[in-house]
């Protein structure tokens, strides 16, 4: 569905209340219409059990708008036996016929709904508001159709409502917001213009923003903010989150959080067997390193005894004691030799 169509959908629900669509069977011309949410809860009240078949012929009767011409929103609760007769008589063929095109209205209502925002900003919607003059919705005088203010508002016309009403406060705000700073700039003029030009540049992004919102029907930019933002696992804050991650795991799908976490397990497991197979090739050099080094040449070794720690005591005074000790702190030269003495020395073989 296109935008302007989807609008001129709009502008329908708005001002008669319903989309309409016709159907013939027999000699009998059917207008039909989409039901708004009192309608289908006034529907229940004529159910006597939860026969689907029942249901099915309730809701084509709260959907019929004329029959051949005459307006059965005017007296409905009156026909309503006759209009049950009539359609529990009528060929399984028609009734199937006019079940599916109000089931294509319904939906057709339905998709309309997200482009709501989009259309309550647009010049076609804001001169239908102004037309109004106060008038409530749902009405004769609107619809033209005698019997419609028995069916209420629907949601798209409350939501409507609220919106225009939204935007009508902001003209008032920014009509008061000019009227004191025409007053303060008497006192300040320089502070006056900085506020007004502030709020000219929050007005014009503001109003930019509202443009791409009528033109696309909706918020583009938050749309697919949106639509990536569900790529991930969605919060679980009530059953029906619940149910919905159930069936996502019996079903095996995976959300975008899912796959990361399964990318980044795969890539620990490929660094692991890198580190592991570096090691193993390190550990291979070094004994093959190990394994051909030449060992003809290296002299035994044995503990230093008690003599050749004198001889060492004998040697402090040479360059390399020196380096490490100092010449006056005979305390540490003590300790240093002491060090020295457990390590392993040449022997003099």
């Amino acid at each position: 569905m296109e935008v302007k169509e989807a609008y001129k959908n709009l502008e329908d629900i708005v001002v008669k209340g319903f989309l309409t669509d016709s159907y013939k069977v027999c000699s009998n011309k059917l207008v039909l219409k989409t039901l708004n949410e009192l309608e289908y809860s006034n529907m229940e009240y004529y159910l006597n059990s939860d026969d689907n078949g029942e249901y099915l012929i309730y809701r084509i009767i709260f959907s019929t708008l004329m029959l051949d011409g005459y307006n059965v929103l005017i007296d409905r609760d009156e026909k309503i036996k006759l209009l049950y007769d009539f359609y529990n008589n009528m060929p399984v063929v028609d009734f199937s016929k006019i079940a599916k095109k109000i089931d294509n209205l319904h939906n057709k209502y339905l998709y309309s709904l997200r482009y709501l925002e989009g259309f309550s900003y647009t010049d076609r919607s804001r001169y239908v508001w102004k037309s109004l003059l106060g008038n409530s919705l749902a009405t004769e005088k609107l619809s033209g159709i005698e019997g419609t203010s028995k069916l209420g508002m629907n949601s798209v016309q409350n939501n409507w409502i609220a919106i225009n009403k939204k935007l009508d406060g902001e003209d008032e705000y920014e009509k008061d917001f000019h009227l004191s700073i025409l007053v303060a700039s008497a006192f300040n003029s320089k502070g006056s213009s900085a506020i007004s030009r502030s709020f000219d540049t929050q007005k014009d992004e503001l109003q930019e923003i509202r443009s791409k919102i009528a033109e696309y029907g909706y918020d583009e930019l938050r749309y697919k903010k949106e639509r990536s933002l569900d790529e991930w696992s969605k919060p679980i804050k009530s059953r029906d989150d619940i149910v919905r991650e159930l069936e996502k795991q019996i079903k095996g799908e995976k959300d975008k959080h899912d796959l990361f976490i399964e990318s980044w397990i795969e890539r620990q497991k490929k660094l692991a067997e890198l580190a592991k197979k570096s090691v193993e090739e390190k550990q291979i050099q070094y004994r093959e390193k190990i394994s051909n080094l030449d060992t003809s040449n290296i002299e035994g070794s044995r503990i230093a005894t008690p003599e050749d720690i004198s001889n060492m005591n004998k040697r402090s005074d040479s360059g390399i004691v020196r380096n490490n000790l100092s010449h006056e702190n005979y305390e540490k030269r003590q300790a240093f030799i002491k060090k020295v003495s457990s390590v392993v020395l040449k022997s003099d073989q």
